[in-house]
């Protein structure tokens, strides 16, 4: 952590000697120190990825969420940080920025099937409780002639999983030989 020091190490060498400078550096270390501690709890607050509960309240407000009474704070965190990143355009190199932001880093896996024109996205069987909201807001996002296929690794993990699968073409055709 940083530390303010003492006032008293800040001064030319011809003042510190002087007792006067001890009794003020007694009393203004402590609060330099609280004021120092304040500066970095106000940055820490800036940022939605480290927003403890002041800042989120701040974030929440602007962006007009209402959280559930009693969310976790990551829970909170989650869905400023999903609001933030839905202003850009979809791109894959967005969808791997936004899922980055969201998730973990290499917390899941993108396929891009350009031929059957599928998107296929597996996130960690850890994340399951936000596959719903994360496939809500890229569907919304991505373009219509896309099939957006969302599932969650638990099927590789233990056996057993659950997923979603969501069209999001206007048309479906069915061709038969």
């Amino acid at each position: 952590m940083w530390s303010v020091g003492r006032i008293k190490e800040y001064l030319p060498a011809v003042l510190q000697p002087i007792r006067e400078f001890d009794a003020l550096d007694k009393a203004q270390s402590p609060e330099l120190e609280r004021l120092l501690e304040q500066i970095i709890g106000m940055t820490d607050e800036i940022s939605a990825a480290s927003a403890g509960e002041e800042g989120l309240r701040r974030y929440e407000t602007m962006l007009r969420i209402a959280p559930a009474p009693g969310e976790a704070i990551e829970k909170r965190r989650f869905n400023v940080m999903m609001r933030l990143q839905g202003h850009l355009g979809y791109t894959h190199v967005w969808l791997e920025q936004m899922l980055a932001v969201l998730l973990d880093e290499n917390a899941c896996t993108i396929d891009m099937d350009y031929a059957a024109r599928t998107l296929t996205i597996e996130v960690d069987y850890i994340y399951a409780d936000r596959l719903g909201a994360i496939t809500r807001f890229i569907r919304d996002r991505m373009p219509a002639n896309l099939l957006l296929i969302t599932a969650d690794t638990a099927t590789q993990q233990t056996g057993v999983g659950a997923g979603v699968y969501v069209q999001v073409l206007d048309e479906v055709g069915i061709a038969v030989n």
